[in-house]
């Protein structure tokens, strides 16, 4: 049985010690980064994927670049990539198969989610190109 959203998947089992700091959706697959609480503040990255009967937990860890398979038959999954960023940051614009697109960020860090992503293509870099920083009143 799977859960409503990609951050009840991601809270599950933390009891408490963790709270989300960004949610990245790309189709029926998402990314969730956490902040843990319990291990000196540490980011922690759940990669889920939508099923006829909710979310569920695709994989998890703290590596900043995870490619998980979401189709086995066909070699694709999902790409998800954080990193830090100026606390002050509203979003950084990555470039990636010299594609450009925007990642959100939230005290202080990005995240960028990618579905549909081929395994060959996993490995590719992630660059980032401009930080764009919250306006001031």
């Amino acid at each position: 049985m799977g859960f409503p959203t990609p951050d009840a998947v991601a809270l599950d089992g933390f009891g408490g010690h963790a709270h989300v700091v960004l949610t990245g959706v790309d189709g029926p697959c998402a990314g969730v980064l956490l902040l843990t609480h319990g291990w000196g503040g540490y980011p922690y990255l759940v990669v889920c994927r939508q099923t006829p009967d909710g979310w569920v937990a695709a994989s998890d860890g703290n590596a900043s670049h995870s490619w998980t398979s979401t189709d086995d038959e066909r070699d694709v999954g999902v790409l998800a990539c954080w990193g830090e960023a100026p606390y002050d940051a509203a979003g950084v614009q990555v470039r990636w198969q010299r594609q450009m697109f925007r990642a959100p960020a939230r005290e202080g860090f990005w995240l960028w989610v990618k579905g549909g992503v081929a395994d060959d293509a996993a490995g590719d870099y992630v660059e980032i190109v401009a930080i764009e920083r919250e306006a001031n009143p």
